[in-house]
């Protein structure tokens, strides 16, 4: 990737958030920046925005003003792939951050109020991508939450290493950590951790990651890789041991802390 472009009412937005972590990072190596929609503005208010044609509350980003920003980007640069941030897009999940890092240049449309005109994402638009169920205010917001996950594939930012063993890269949520002091509020790290034995902290952490993944998004597990063998069984590891005998033993111990946790809640209720 060579270079991201963020149109937005409220570049500012974006142009802040240049200075600090992984996206500061990222800009000493490639190009990251925001350009205002009024550039594109009609008359001498720079208008870009107008009422729905049909009864309806709030405004429209006009059809006219933004498909001549994507022209402009475009002439610029054709290889240019155009991203709108809308709740009705492809949700956004690791696997999709990858596939963008691809991408030689991301042109992400922040819009506001009620969207976009509809001919605009037909026409102009490559894909639309969403956050998450719930609504924003705007789409920078949601325009600095992609960039981040996305540079975070590109290579030259985060060492890989660190990035694959991290939440969703192996299709599991990750492993907990912890640091100094060994002790606290009488509660001490795991014994394994301190074992020096690297393979026992492998096979400990991936029994880990098995029962966190269980325990709060057991909808992972059942799209895991290893669990599509038995994915109609209740229990999708049931069929496992028998048809991957290396992970037999992590098995059997991920089976077992599952029966010693039977009594453990999925969701806390507040007091």
């Amino acid at each position: 990737m060579d270079k991201i472009t963020v149109l937005s009412l409220f570049p500012q937005m974006v142009t802040d958030a240049l200075s600090y972590g992984i996206i500061k990072r990222a800009a000493d190596i490639m190009t990251i920046e925001s350009r205002d929609l009024r550039e594109w503005g009609l008359g001498d208010y720079k208008k870009v925005d107008d009422t729905s044609v049909a009864p309806g509350p709030g405004m429209l980003f006009r059809a006219d003003v933004v498909a001549n920003a994507i022209i402009d980007v475009k002439k610029e640069d054709s290889d240019a792939y155009i991203i709108h941030m809308s709740p009705r897009g492809t949700p956004l999940s690791s696997k999709k951050a990858k596939e963008l890092s691809q991408k030689k240049h991301l042109v992400i449309l922040a819009s506001r109020y009620e969207g976009l005109d509809q001919r605009v994402i037909d026409n102009y638009v490559d894909e639309e991508i969403s956050i998450g169920d719930y609504v924003l205010s705007g789409g920078e917001l949601a325009s600095l939450v992609l960039i981040d996950s996305v540079l975070r594939m590109t290579g030259n930012v985060l060492r890989m290493d660190a990035v694959e063993e991290e939440s969703f890269q192996q299709g599991l949520l990750e492993y907990p950590h912890y640091t100094k002091p060994l002790k606290f509020e009488n509660k001490e790290i795991p014994e394994y951790l301190r074992s020096g034995n690297h393979q026992l902290i492998q096979d400990n952490r991936f029994l880990e990651q098995l029962f966190v993944t269980w325990l709060r998004r057991p909808d992972l597990l059942r799209d895991y890789p290893l669990c599509k063998i038995n994915v109609q069984n209740k229990n999708p590891l049931t069929k496992l041991k028998k048809h991957n005998i290396l992970l037999k033993k992590r098995l059997n111990a991920f089976e077992r802390v599952i029966r010693e946790n039977r009594d453990v809640r999925r969701f806390k209720k507040d007091d």
